[in-house]
């Protein structure tokens, strides 16, 4: 199956890496009290969605699962993405 815009997948130690690969859409998925990945201060213009939640499966206290929110705006945002050349999705977590 072909996507109609390019995709990246990484870890969060490995963002720099892709600072000049000409991102047109990121997708973060970060821990609630991860602090903002300073990569992003030299990747250029970009659109951004950012979820935090807890890597978990079960409701745990104190942790934050992911929700029926998260997958809506998950679903938004794909929706966003243009098709062509220039479409390019990083998604990391």
């Amino acid at each position: 199956m072909r996507l109609p815009f390019r995709i990246t997948v990484c870890g969060i130690d490995e963002l720099a890496g892709h600072c000049e690969a000409g991102v047109s859409h990121v997708l973060s998925i970060l821990d609630p009290g991860h602090p903002e990945p300073d990569a992003f201060g030299t990747f250029g213009e970009h659109v951004r969605l950012e979820l935090r939640f807890n890597d978990i499966i079960e409701e745990s206290p104190g942790m934050l699962p992911p929700s029926q929110l998260h997958v809506e705006q998950l679903l938004g945002f794909g929706r966003t993405l243009p098709t062509g050349q220039d479409a390019h999705l990083l998604v990391h977590c």
